[in-house]
Formats: structure tokens, sequence, C-alpha cells
């Protein structure tokens, strides 16, 4: 078995069991049970919107950085003769603290 489908069975499996074993020694439970998985399944709805639309957000806003890096990187050979090592590096400190700040 992979290592990811090895440890999604076993969390199944502790869920499934513990509902079991929580439904023999209280059956009400079971009258409990599906609003809490309807409520499961809305705040994981949400929690999946929330999470891609942060990441999304997060890739545009380190673009910025990237782009630059990759701009250093290919101008080197146009940079360093020049001398514009300060103005570069001055360049990269301004984007990354932009990126970094606290709102």
């Amino acid at each position: 078995f992979p290592l990811t489908l090895y440890d999604f069975l076993v969390g199944l499996f502790m869920v499934v069991g513990g509902i079991v074993t929580a439904s023999v020694v209280l059956p009400f439970i079971l009258l409990v049970l599906p609003p809490l998985i309807l409520c499961f399944v809305r705040l994981r709805r949400t929690f999946l919107a929330t999470s891609r639309e942060l990441k999304r957000l997060e890739g545009i806003a380190r673009s910025p950085i990237y782009a630059m890096i990759s701009e250093s990187l290919t101008g080197i050979a146009t940079i360093r003769p020049n001398r514009k090592l300060d103005y570069f590096k001055s360049k990269f400190e301004r984007i990354h603290n932009a990126h970094t700040k606290a709102y």
C-alpha cells in the first residue's frame, strides 16, 4: 500500500470505530450524528474555498519577488560589469519588505 492510502485507512477505521463504539454505548448519539456531519461538510467546504483563495493570493503576492530574482539571475552578466549590485539589492529589499509587512 502507498503510505497515503495507509494513513487514510487508519484514520477512516479510527473514526468509524469511534462512531460504532459510541453508538453501542450511547445509542442516542445517532440522533446528534447527522447534524454534526452536515456541519462538518459545510465547514470543510468553506475551509477548502478559503484556503484555495489564500494560496492564489499568496502566489500573486509572491510573483514580484520571483520576477525580481529571475530578472537578477538572467541579467547578472550585465549587472556586475555596470556595478548595479547595490541598486538591485535595494530594489529587492523594497519588494521583500513590501511583501512581508504586517497589514
